[in-house]
């Protein structure tokens, strides 16, 4: 915490790492027609620019159909498996939450309010996105014409709706990367309801030392309702 404070520094764990064993593991599927295989084979070739002809491209889609290059066989799958697991091991997430009054977030990642929230300023990130929830695994289809790369960042920023109390924003960057994207980087920093006064001091040291304006803020139970409100400290 020390170093995001003063630093902006940040840590990307890889997805290997994470407790939920859904998380960046889409369905991959390639079951198409003889008919829609060629055709999108074709069409793949078009967006990689292919200056052959339409016939040329057709007759060669055909020409694989019962072969290990034809998307519907084991082979090819298994490929494009790992080719995806390789990709999957290169990126690494930073997670953020949206909102800092989320009571399970507090419960589970805060250790059970006795720790602090971090506010950023999200526009440091280079990439940031809100993930989606869903009840079905995010499907990666042959006949997407989609790249690679771009099928795995859509396997990235989709969780199981199970989820969804996280309200969670993703960061993206090579895996088990440290960043440090520089002092600006925390606005705010929030006390958990039961956090020590010698937490409390700790970091408030760390504030001093890093000589930038940042806010401090305490989470305070409410008292009728099932609610956490942030106060200025």
């Amino acid at each position: 915490m020390k170093k995001t404070i003063i630093d902006g520094e940040v840590f990307f764990s890889s997805p290997l790492s994470f407790n939920d064993i859904f998380d960046c593991m889409p369905v991959m599927t390639f079951d198409v027609t003889d008919n829609e295989y060629i055709n999108g084979y074709v069409a793949i070739a078009r967006k990689r620019r292919d200056p052959r002809t339409r016939s040329v491209i057709k007759k060669e889609a055909m020409n694989y159909i019962g072969t290990d290059i034809d998307p519907r066989s084991e082979a090819f799958f298994q490929k494009a498996k790992l080719r995806h697991n390789e990709l999957i091991k290169k990126w690494g997430v930073y997670c953020l939450a949206e909102r800092s009054d989320n009571l399970l977030m507090w419960s589970h990642y805060g250790a059970s309010y006795s720790g602090v929230c971090l506010e950023l300023e999200s526009s440091c990130f280079e990439y940031l996105s809100k993930v989606k929830y869903q009840s079905d695994r995010p499907i990666i289809r042959w006949l997407e014409n989609t790249t690679i790369s771009e099928s795995s960042i859509k396997g990235l920023f989709t969780k199981s709706d199970h989820w969804a109390y996280e309200e969670e924003w993703r960061a993206m960057a090579s895996a088990n990367f440290k960043s440090k994207i520089g002092p600006k980087l925390v606005k705010k920093i929030i006390f958990g309801p039961n956090c020590s006064d010698e937490s409390v001091k700790k970091i408030i040291e760390i504030v001093k030392k890093s000589r930038e304006k940042i806010d401090l803020a305490r989470a305070v139970a409410d008292d009728r309702k099932f609610e956490i409100k942030i106060s200025d400290y």
